[in-house]
């Protein structure tokens, strides 16, 4: 498969998947990258915007973001979904388990995720190669599954410049013995 499908991708036009945390501020900050991907490039670019079945719903209930943008740059604006493996709507979406339970998905061979990530769609009739795929950070899994699928990897990630910052400073406060905090 690993062939064919870089055979394919070098005769299409670029396909980007965009695979975003399920959780409102990820899938904000990334609808709007869709946008702007499909707002600045050539009419070639393709984007499919993969989330679960349950976001989707949530996002059609509550937004008319996914609308408009599947109505300005329809063909080439997409949502493909997969089920998030947590049970009915009124089940808990915890965070660890969302993203254990879609990278397992992505890992899984045949899986419909794992389709969506090498061809856009997991329908035959859909299905066009991917060129590119941007990531939300959180999925540690998607190197070796770009690597796999011989695709380029982008991590988007999606946390505000002042909690990033704060990443980045703990290590120094640890070492400086600031953190943990005493008294």
């Amino acid at each position: 498969m690993e062939d064919d499908h870089l055979t394919k991708h070098t005769q299409h036009h670029p396909h980007v998947v965009i695979f975003p945390l399920p959780i409102q501020g990820p899938i904000n900050c990334t609808l709007k990258l869709a946008d702007l991907i499909l707002s600045l490039s050539p009419a070639t670019v393709s984007v499919t915007f993969l989330t679960t079945n349950y976001t989707r719903r949530r996002l059609l209930l509550h937004s008319n973001t996914a609308a408009r943008l599947e109505h300005d740059y329809e063909p080439r604006f997409r949502f493909e979904t997969v089920p998030d493996g947590l049970g009915p709507d009124d089940n808990p979406r915890e965070l660890p388990d969302l993203t254990m339970a879609l990278e397992g998905q992505a890992q899984a061979e045949g899986s419909r995720l794992r389709k969506v990530l090498a061809f856009g769609s997991a329908e035959a009739g859909l299905k066009k190669p991917v060129t590119c795929v941007i990531a939300e950070a959180f999925y540690g899994c998607m190197v070796d599954v770009a690597k796999e699928l011989r695709v380029p990897l982008v991590y988007f990630e999606t946390i505000s410049p002042c909690c990033l910052w704060t990443f980045f400073c703990i290590p120094n406060m640890i070492q400086a013995a600031q953190l943990p905090f005493q008294g």
